[in-house]
């Protein structure tokens, strides 16, 4: 049998069968080995040649390359126009490691027999992955807004109303042109690899998406709302406005059904009606203002009511009316927030506002008519102020920003060794009276830094706060236990602070402030001392001192700071 069989394989055709069949095998596996962690030889990704490298090359490569396509400038052209994107501009991201592992995938499935078929395809034929990338649509659509002038928007059909005769009639739709953005971020993703070339931009047309015969029903209920005008808007105050069919008229509108093949639904334009509401919330919002205090015969009394606030929601507002005019409804009422104030005649005892814990003073007189302006919004805007208890109160957090759209004018301040006029000259006197009446109330100064030089407007020298948002600061801790009531007013040139709040025993003793040198050239050095006396013993003693440079150092660049304010703040 052993003899048949060779003897029948020493026949031509067996003999070169077995060597191809050997040579095949041979290279198979000749084939994979030299694949092994490779690329397959012959693959491209795009037309980016990445075969025969070893996975870790390929890696870093293929990054490089996704980094120079990213930025690289591709001209859009239409009728010999061209505009210059790169596709990070155009919203297009070519994900690395998804597009490495795609590649890394061919030619190394978990058969063996496909996977040298495919690592056979690519070294003969060569083969091509496609990159895998995101498209941001939002970001296509904002770099292709610039091209909008060859493009043609679709227009919707949509009614008219005629205050005539009160009918609506259809407006035509007309069949839009856009750019064919599919194809453009196709063939950019097809150029990945080679140099940048023009890209010419096709146009291909959208549809309507209300068309004429979409609007018969939306028409007569149109017709239905405007015979229905007028409709009454109010809030809980008893203010009522009136909805006319000319108002309604403007604000009617036909959007498209929910469902592809839905026909088109009656709405009202929400973004007209948030502009005639903004209009109403002038005369309805107010904010809540904190019932007002006074000190009188030893014990706290209110002498004007707090007031809750009010704002008036104008996005739910809209929708409200909309569900409601649809609905029929001739009476919608609005969506108003309340606020409740801080401090109100109910809750003065629980926030622990039982006592005037001190206050301070200081007189302005002699001050242009700028600084006086900005030394009344300056107290304004801290009148009323409620500090939580265990708070440390931040005079820079609390002013807000300091420029004209704030209601400041340009005073004098002290900025690089000069004097010159900015937006807030005079807050200084706020901070001032403010420190003051911190230090009487016996709170703990967590941040002070006096003025560079002696200013008259803060006599008695040594007892002054300078802020300049964000530094220098003015802060507190109120370490009282309940909280803090700041209150303020003006009488003729005289600012006072008055600080409310839950006695705890302490007493409060000043001493101060006082000189202790005084230089020819108005230069000075001063010490307050406060003391915090509790049964009879002394349990805190802080010293505050200022050094006072000469005023000759800060000359005023300008004393008659521009403009002047054409208002002065009601107190």
């Amino acid at each position: 049998m052993n003899i048949i069989f060779w003897q029948q394989l020493k026949k031509p055709y067996y003999i070169i069968s077995f060597a191809l069949a050997f040579l095949l095998i041979v290279f198979f596996l000749t084939l994979n080995f030299l694949n092994f962690d490779r690329l397959p030889y012959g693959l491209s990704i795009g037309n980016f040649k990445i075969g025969g490298n070893k996975i870790s090359q390929a890696e870093k490569n293929l990054n490089q390359e996704v980094e120079k396509f990213q930025n690289q400038k591709i001209a859009l052209s239409f009728n010999n126009e061209k505009w210059l994107f790169s596709p990070a501009e155009l919203g297009i991201k070519i994900n690395s490691r998804e597009t490495l592992s795609a590649a890394t995938n061919f030619g190394h499935g978990s058969s063996l027999l496909a996977a040298t078929a495919e690592q056979s395809t690519s070294l003969f034929f060569e083969q091509n992955v496609s990159p895998v990338y995101s498209l941001d649509s939002a970001k296509l659509n904002q770099s292709l807004a610039s091209l909008s002038a060859i493009e043609k928007k679709p227009l919707n059909a949509s009614l008219s109303y005629n205050p005539a005769n009160g009918t609506f009639s259809i407006k035509q739709s007309q069949t839009g042109l856009t750019i064919n953005r599919t194809q453009l971020v196709q063939e950019i993703i097809n150029d990945f690899g080679q140099p940048a070339k023009t890209v010419y931009l096709s146009l291909v047309e959208q549809e309507p998406q209300i068309k004429e015969e979409d609007l018969a029903a939306a028409k007569d209920s149109a017709k239905a709302l405007i015979d229905n005008a007028p409709y009454a808007l109010k809030n809980e105050d008893a203010q009522s406005w009136k909805i006319t069919k000319e108002m309604l008229s403007e604000w009617i509108e036909a959007i498209p059904g929910s469902a592809q093949n839905d026909p088109a639904q009656l709405s009202l334009n929400q973004d007209k009606i948030k502009i005639y509401l903004g209009s109403l919330a002038k005369t309805i919002d107010r904010q809540a203002s904190n019932a007002k205090l006074t000190w009188e015969n030893g014990e706290i009394k209110s002498i004007l009511l707090a007031q809750s606030g009010q704002k008036l929601n104008i996005e739910k507002s809209a929708q409200k009316m909309t569900d409601g005019i649809l609905a029929g409804e001739k009476t919608i009422l609005l969506v108003i927030e309340k606020s409740e104030p801080g401090v109100s005649d109910q809750n003065i005892k629980e926030l622990g506002l039982t006592s005037l814990l001190g206050k301070g003073e200081s007189n302005f007189a002699g001050s242009a008519s700028n600084r006086q302006h900005n030394i009344k919004v300056g107290s304004q805007k801290l009148n009323g102020w409620l500090i939580e208890p265990d708070e440390e109160f931040s005079f820079a957090s609390a002013i807000g920003e300091i420029d004209g759209q704030n209601g400041w004018v340009e005073g004098l301040v002290i900025k690089n060794n000069q004097t010159i006029p900015e937006y807030g000259g005079g807050i200084c006197q706020v901070s001032t009276t403010l420190f003051r009446a911190a230090v009487n109330s016996g709170l703990k100064i967590t941040e002070r830094q006096p003025h560079a030089y002696p200013i008259a407007y803060y006599n008695p020298p040594g007892f002054d706060a300078t802020i300049y948002p964000p530094k220098p600061d003015l802060k507190f801790k109120n370490n009282t236990g309940g909280h803090l009531l700041l209150q303020n007013k003006i009488v003729g040139t005289k600012l006072t602070f008055e600080i409310y709040g839950r006695t705890d025993g302490r007493q409060v003793k000043i001493k101060g402030p006082t000189i202790l040198s005084k230089g020819t050239d108005g230069s000075m050095k001063t010490i307050l001392t406060q003391e915090i006396w509790r049964d009879g013993a002394l349990v805190e003693k802080n010293d505050f001192r200022s050094n006072y440079k000469s005023p000759d150092l800060y000359p005023i660049v300008s004393a008659s700071p521009t403009p002047a304010p054409s208002t002065s703040p009601t107190q």
